[in-house]
């Protein structure tokens, strides 16, 4: 049963990621049809359609750390760390 519940938060996760990878390219793609409306018709304006509760570095860093999270339940110490060393080394920050 523990591993049953191990895989169902895996897969939650990564249904989580890819929503949010998809709500990130559509408003992408929302913001650019209204840059190219914007340049066809100046006398309206309208107020932005999509503005994301979170910016992508955010959903990256809930991503990794979910992934970290989800390494340590399942005792899997070194690959966690290497995930970190990795990261780290990755990282600007």
């Amino acid at each position: 049963m523990k591993n049953e519940l191990i895989e169902f938060h895996k897969h939650l996760s990564s249904q989580r990621i890819i929503v949010q990878d998809l709500m990130i390219g559509v408003c992408r793609e929302l913001e650019e049809w209204n840059q190219i409306d914007d340049e066809t018709s100046e006398a309206e304006e309208d107020p932005p359609v999509c503005d994301p509760l979170l910016n992508e570095v955010e959903i990256y860093r809930m991503a990794f750390l979910e992934n970290i999270d989800l390494l340590l339940a399942e005792h899997k110490v070194e690959e966690g760390l290497m995930a970190l060393d990795a990261d780290e080394k990755s990282s600007s920050e």
